[in-house]
């Protein structure tokens, strides 16, 4: 029995209004966990479209995004997948001035499992080294 891929996706489209064409037109890919995937192209060529779809930071006119085996579905299920096992880091940095470091790390764990003693243990804990020298 094989696991579910880490990400999965099946027919992305995405269209604005103010495009002649999709910006995503049937976008379908699968990515194993612990493979690694570069999305390259031309400027305007939906890279971004195509993250921020994979995140469930726009809405889609069409297909399905499974994170670690789970369908995503509304607004609070992309936001237990954030506050989980997706994450993005953006090329901008997108922090919110008012709060600090610790805060806009905690940002995206709020609305999930966790509450406000467990964000910030978890935003504190120090990781265990990933890959041995």
């Amino acid at each position: 029995m094989t696991a579910a891929p880490a990400i999965r996706a099946e027919g992305l489209v995405k269209r604005f209004a103010a495009m002649h064409r999709a910006a995503l037109d049937g976008l379908s890919l699968s990515v194993a966990a612990g493979e690694i995937l570069a999305i390259t192209g031309p400027s305007g060529s939906g890279k971004s479209t195509a993250l921020y779809a994979l995140a469930g930071l726009i809405g889609l006119d069409a297909g399905r995004v499974e994170i670690a085996g789970q369908v995503t579905a509304g607004r609070g299920g992309w936001t237990r997948l954030r506050a989980g096992p997706i994450g993005l880091v953006f090329q901008e940095d997108w922090l919110l001035p008012t709060l600090s470091a610790a805060q806009n790390v905690a940002m995206p764990m709020v609305g999930g499992r966790l509450g406000a003693r467990a964000r910030e243990a978890e935003v504190t804990r120090r990781p265990k080294p990933s890959c041995v020298p």
